[in-house]
C-alpha cells in the first residue's frame, strides 16, 4: 500500500513536468539522431580539445569540440561552465554521419584573471537538451590555455670562435624563455642556414655544430628564436677558421759554396704547404739545413828571397840562389816559374880571361849552369860593346900611326936623306934589341888574364 502510493506520487510529478515542447524535443532529438530510442545513443567525441592553446597578443584562443549522437555541447573552463561561442551541425562527407561542432573563445583577460594555476578547458556532450550542465553527458580531455610570449634576452649567446680547419665547431645558443617553447634557427651573414642537408646541425639546446669546418664557413653567425608571440635575434659572433702552416718538401742540396777549402752545402724548405692563414701557427723548425763540404786546396809554390851574392871568383863571376819555399808547392800546386840560380860578372865587365875572351868564359859558365842564361845575356851584351869599342880604338890608333909614319917618311925624303945614308944597325944593336935592353919598354896588359875553369 505504501509503495504503490509512492510510485503514484512520482509518476504524477513526472507527468506534471512534461509539456508539449518537451515532447516535441524528445521526438525531434530522436529524429536528429536518426536512431530509435531503444538504440545506443551515447554521445562520442570525434574531436577533443588540443593539449595546449596559446593566446597571441589580444587574439583569443579557440577551443573546439566535435561529437556524434549529441544534441548539445558546452564547455567548462577553469571550473566555470561556458556556453559555446558557436555551435552547428555538420555532415561528414565520407560517412554521411551527422556531427555536432562547437567552439568557445577564451580571451586574454580570462586567463590573466585566473590565479588557480594553469587555465584549462574541457567539453561536455549531451544527447538531450534537458538536464543540468555536466550531468548526463560525456566529458572530453582538458586542454591548457596559456598566453604566448617570448622574452628578449637570450640565456646564452654565441661568442667569437676560432677553430682550426677540418675541426669541429660548436657555437653556443640558449634561446629566451617563452611559451610555447621557441624554435631555434641560425643565420650566417644575415641569411638563414638550411639545417636539413646535414652539414649544419642544431642541437636540442640550440647549439650550432659543424663537424668538418672549412674556410668557406667563416662569417658572422646569429642565433634566432621564434614562437607564436615573437621572433628574437642574438648578437652576432664571428667564426674565424685558421690554418696552421706546414713545411714543404726539402729542396735538393746546393753545390759546395767553395771550390776548395772549407765551405757548406745547404737545402731549404718553405712554410707553404699550406701557409699560415688567419692567425694560424707558423711552422716549427729550421727552414735551412747546412752540411760542411770542401776539399784540400792545392798550394802554388812561391819563390823565397834571394840569398846574398857569393864572393867574386877568379873567373870574375859571382852568383846567388833562391828556393821555392814561400810557400812550397803542395797538394797538386804548381812549382815556381823561373830560375833558382842567378849569376853574373862581378867586375862590371872590366875583367878579361887569359886564353879566352869574356864571351867564351861566360859561355863556359852558361854550359855549367844553364840557369844563368838570362842573367849572362845582359853581361855578354856589355862585353860585346866593350870589345867593339876597343877594336875601334885600335883601328884609330893604327891609322894615326900610319899617318905619322907616312909624314915622317915624306919629311926625310924632302931633306935629301936616302935610304943608304941611314947608318945600318949594327950587330951589337940588334943584339941589344933582341935582349930587350935598349928597346922601348912595353907595359903588360893587366886586363888580359887567363880564366881557368874548374873541372868537375
Amino acid at each position: 500500500m505504501g509503495n504503490s502510493v509512492i510510485w503514484k506520487l512520482l509518476w504524477s510529478i513526472f507527468i506534471a513536468n512534461l509539456d508539449f515542447s518537451s515532447t516535441a524535443d524528445f521526438f525531434s532529438d530522436s529524429a536528429l539522431l536518426g536512431k530509435s530510442r531503444f538504440q545506443d545513443d551515447t554521445p562520442k567525441f570525434v574531436q577533443e580539445p588540443d593539449d595546449s592553446y596559446h593566446i597571441v597578443r589580444n587574439k583569443p584562443a579557440t577551443v573546439e569540440c566535435k561529437a556524434i549522437n549529441a544534441v548539445r555541447i558546452n564547455f567548462r573552463c577553469a571550473g566555470q561552465f561556458m556556453e559555446p561561442t558557436h555551435m552547428e551541425n555538420i555532415v561528414d562527407q565520407e560517412t554521411s554521419t551527422k556531427i555536432l561542432s562547437a567552439f568557445v573563445n577564451v580571451e586574454r583577460a580570462d586567463v590573466e584573471e585566473y590565479f588557480g594555476g594553469d587555465f584549462w578547458c574541457e567539453c561536455f556532450a549531451y544527447n538531450t537538451n534537458i538536464g543540468l550542465d555536466g550531468v548526463g553527458g560525456i566529458r572530453s580531455k582538458q586542454g591548457t590555455i596559456e598566453i604566448a610570449y617570448l622574452r628578449k634576452r637570450f640565456e646564452r649567446e654565441p661568442l667569437m670562435t676560432r677553430v682550426q680547419v677540418s675541426k669541429t665547431t660548436q657555437l653556443d645558443c640558449l634561446p629566451p624563455e617563452g611559451k610555447p617553447l621557441p624554435e631555434v634557427f641560425w643565420l650566417k651573414d644575415n641569411v638563414e642556414i638550411n639545417t636539413k642537408d646535414g652539414y649544419y646541425i642544431v642541437s636540442n639546446t640550440g647549439d650550432l655544430l659543424i663537424s668538418q669546418t672549412q674556410l668557406r664557413d667563416m662569417g658572422n653567425y646569429t642565433c634566432g628564436a621564434k614562437n607564436l608571440a615573437a621572433r628574437r635575434l642574438s648578437e652576432s659572433a664571428s667564426l674565424i677558421v685558421y690554418v696552421d702552416g706546414s713545411w714543404s718538401s726539402w729542396s735538393s742540396w746546393t753545390e759546395c759554396s767553395v771550390k776548395c777549402g772549407k765551405g757548406e752545402t745547404r737545402r731549404m724548405r718553405t712554410c707553404t704547404n699550406p701557409a699560415p692563414l688567419n692567425g694560424g701557427a707558423t711552422c716549427v723548425g729550421d727552414s735551412v739545413q747546412t752540411n760542411p763540404c770542401g776539399s784540400i786546396c792545392p798550394v802554388d809554390g812561391r819563390w823565397g828571397a834571394w840569398s846574398s851574392w857569393s864572393t867574386c871568383s877568379t873567373e870574375c863571376q859571382h852568383h846567388r840562389k833562391r828556393y821555392c819555399n814561400d810557400p812550397p808547392a803542395k797538394d797538386g800546386g804548381s812549382y815556381c816559374i823561373g830560375n833558382d840560380l842567378d849569376g853574373g860578372n862581378c867586375t862590371g865587365g872590366r875583367c878579361r880571361v887569359r886564353g879566352i875572351g869574356i864571351e867564351d868564359a861566360d859561355h863556359g859558365l852558361l854550359e855549367q849552369n844553364p840557369s844563368r842564361e838570362a842573367t849572362n845575356t845582359s853581361t855578354n851584351n856589355d862585353t860585346l860593346i866593350m870589345i867593339i869599342g876597343l877594336c875601334i880604338a885600335v883601328v884609330v890608333f893604327v891609322v894615326v900611326i900610319a899617318i905619322v909614319v907616312f909624314l915622317l917618311k915624306r919629311k926625310y925624303q924632302n931633306q935629301g936623306y936616302m935610304a943608304g945614308n941611314i947608318p945600318p944597325i949594327g950587330n951589337a944593336e940588334e943584339k941589344k934589341n933582341k935582349n930587350g935592353q935598349d928597346m922601348m919598354s912595353v907595359q903588360p896588359d893587366l886586363t888580359q888574364q887567363v880564366v881557368v875553369f874548374p873541372h868537375h
